[in-house]
């Protein structure tokens, strides 16, 4: 009902669109609707911008943005253990990154402020909570306090490449005036980000973890991050367990922002790296 009036209108296969939803149709997963014989993600790249205006504006997307360092921040926090693969994703994750990995009561908020400055990757694992009724405080959950949307927009992510919010619902925001969004992601690209991937909905604690760590070897294999993603999706629609092939399990992260592939740069330091220890 959505693809079919503009069908003649999209690229051929392997092609790539960027959606700009409007009010609801900001919680609606285009990259996982189904024609009757595949998901657009097999067809097409798909990334997602949250409002038109970026397209012609692009602060918040191109950003003119500090000299690209090479370090990652990896943060993992599991809820009391109800997330134990939230721990294991941030390992992974950290381990492929060549990062130091800061978990459970060393994933603090003070650390974020303080490590982020920097870092062309940011990583955090760990619960997610929306709340449309006051989207300025939806927020992650980190070992000493939440996270919200205030605090976001003061931290020092200018020339951070990808900010991964990986848990519940971390891209759900409330439409504003002129359908601005108001929420996480907003928050996350008004402090520098230039690219997000981010949740709609609660996600599954495995198929995340493995969802993710799929995403990131493509990322330093010289994918675009939309290219990356699409890929770890579709990875996880021909997984082995017949379960993860639900788009449940795996169309809930979209990529928002800048789409380009990791700078070669970037990806050299990454891996030539050894692990940031804590000082």
């Amino acid at each position: 009902m959505l693809i079919a009036p503009i069908a003649e209108y999209l690229p051929e296969a392997e092609g790539h669109v960027t959606v700009v939803p409007y009010g609801i149709l900001h919680q609606v997963p285009f990259h996982a609707l189904y024609d009757g014989a595949q998901f657009l993600i097999e067809r097409l790249r798909v990334n997602y911008l949250p409002a038109s205006s970026l397209l012609l504006d692009p602060r918040g997307v191109d950003l003119e943005r500090m000299p690209l360092g090479g370090e990652a921040l990896v943060m993992g926090c599991s809820g009391h253990s109800s997330l134990p693969s939230a721990l294991q994703e941030a390992r992974t994750i950290a381990d492929l990154l060549h990062s130091h990995c800061y978990l459970e009561e060393e994933a603090t908020i003070e650390r974020l402020r303080t490590r982020a400055q920097g870092c062309s990757l940011v990583h955090l694992a760990t619960h997610g909570h929306s709340r449309l009724d006051a989207p300025n405080f939806s927020s992650i959950v980190l070992a000493d306090g939440y996270l919200n949307a205030i605090d976001a927009f003061s931290l020092p992510l200018q020339g951070c490449e990808l900010v991964t919010l990986s848990g519940c619902e971390t891209g759900l925001a409330l439409s504003g005036g002129g359908d601005e969004q108001l929420g996480l992601g907003r928050a996350f690209i008004a402090a520098g980000a230039r690219s997000l991937v981010m949740s709609i909905w609660p996600v599954e604690d495995s198929a995340t973890n493995q969802l993710m760590g799929i995403f990131y070897q493509y990322l330093l294999q010289g994918e675009s991050k939309i290219q990356a993603l699409r890929l770890a999706q579709q990875a996880m629609l021909q997984h082995a367990d017949s379960l993860y092939r639900h788009p449940y399990f795996w169309a809930a992260f979209r990529l928002v922002g800048s789409i380009d592939a990791l700078p070669v740069t970037m990806i050299e330091g990454l891996l030539t790296l050894s692990p940031i220890r804590e000082t």
